[in-house]
């Protein structure tokens, strides 16, 4: 398959997808966000750049490493983690060729476009299974971009708005991040959270979950926060001030850690009883700690590995900065930190979300929130550490193990 022929196609339905987004959010109509389902429109009418894609075999050995993330991917859904707590078990095929006879077997739903909507047609698997494994290498390559866009450190689309808007060096040249202010506001009711910015009269939507939106937002306005900076998101820049938002049901849950954090061990590696990988590191020393989560199915973009990692500064009593990144290691710097606390990440200029400053946020500082116990949601209250922690890291046991004695 032809690689330009394919960025240039990725960059056309990322257009749309765009296109759509807007339209929804101006016309103000409760659907879903546009999704893959795109694709399948664009084969139903035949687009031409489609189609001259899906006419060229795909490279199998890139198909695989794709099919192997989402078969991750998809062990890690909220579909199967609520199976898992009712006892339901799925069965997962391994991937194995012929790779169309697999996909029309076993991840039907995958190719559909193809092989009938509303019942399974087996025609083309027959006379032409190759375009049936290029229509999938297309529709995970979308899949995967979407899915990875925090990695990114690039925002063309933020750049080409802000690129000479602010003094260097700022928040937003060394970081991306955009200041919030009494000129960009955070809608943090909103859902998915955003900003406005007055001067230039455009709603970005940002990369943060609405709960820790919400808190931020209150610690701001009672003064314990007054620098917060927050990484946009490329692809959702709109026109106007717009708080038009999707209803969505989610229900988190949320060595012992103590608010007395000068009491805390330099090092403490907390892991998973059924797989040793799964770890939760937490390093200290006099004046700061970094929290980072290790998984065994870990997180890759492109050749390597991400991590995420959450680092505070403190005083006795207050919160005085706070962060959230991904980090990125290569192959070799991952096995290295597997069992060295101390080993980092060098394979790329690591790439944050959020970042607070000039803070004095109070350790025990409540939050609320919900966790499942016997299938019962109860609200409970958290420190705000454990409340940031739990926004972002995927070990929800890790976590509630590290601070059992506040739950």
């Amino acid at each position: 398959m032809n690689e330009n022929e394919l960025i240039e196609f990725i960059s056309i339905y990322t257009k749309k997808k765009e296109q759509l987004c807007y339209d929804m959010y101006i016309e103000s109509k409760q659907k879903d966000l546009p999704s893959e389902n795109l694709l399948a429109e664009m084969f139903d009418k035949k687009d031409n750049l489609l189609f001259s894609l899906i006419k060229q075999p795909c490279d199998h050995d890139k198909l695989i490493t794709l099919l192997k993330c989402y078969l991750e991917e998809d062990e890690k859904s909220k579909l199967r983690k609520r199976c898992k707590e009712l006892g339901v078990s799925i069965i997962t095929h391994p991937i194995e060729e012929p790779l169309a006879e697999w996909i029309f077997n076993y991840n039907y739903l995958l190719a559909y476009p193809l092989l009938g909507r509303f019942e399974k047609n087996d025609t083309l698997l027959r006379e032409n299974p190759e375009m049936i494994l290029s229509y999938v290498y297309i529709y995970l390559r979308l899949h995967f971009k979407n899915e990875n866009f925090s990695y990114s450190f690039h925002q063309p689309n933020i750049d080409l708005i802000y690129g000479d808007f602010f003094e260097k060096p700022s928040v937003f040249t060394k970081w991306g991040l955009l200041p919030v202010n009494e000129n960009r506001t955070i809608c943090a009711f909103d859902d998915p959270v955003r900003i406005y910015d007055q001067a230039l009269d455009k709603t970005i939507f940002i990369h943060m979950g609405r709960p820790l939106a919400i808190v931020l937002e209150k610690l701001m306005n009672e003064g314990c926060v007054r620098s917060l900076a927050v990484r946009g998101e490329d692809s959702y820049i709109y026109n106007g001030e717009n708080h038009f938002s999707f209803l969505c049901e989610a229900v988190e849950k949320g060595l012992i850690f103590s608010l007395n954090l000068r009491e805390l061990p330099t090092i403490t590696k907390l892991y998973c009883d059924n797989c040793f990988f799964d770890t939760l590191w937490i390093l200290k020393d006099s004046q700061s700690l970094t929290f980072e989560e290790l998984c065994d199915n870990f997180h890759t973009d492109g050749e390597t590995v991400v991590t995420q990692m959450i680092h505070l500064e403190y005083t006795d009593q207050f919160i005085t900065h706070l962060d959230h990144e991904y980090i990125f290691y290569s192959l070799e710097e991952y096995e290295e930190r597997i069992n060295n606390p101390l080993a980092k990440g060098h394979a790329r200029k690591r790439v944050k979300t959020f970042k607070i400053d000039k803070s004095m946020i109070p350790l025990d500082y409540p939050c609320k929130m919900y966790r499942i116990i016997n299938h019962t949601q109860e609200e409970i209250t958290v420190p705000f550490i454990y409340f940031v922690l739990n926004s972002f890291f995927e070990h929800k046991d890790l976590l509630e193990e590290y601070f059992s004695k506040f739950l």
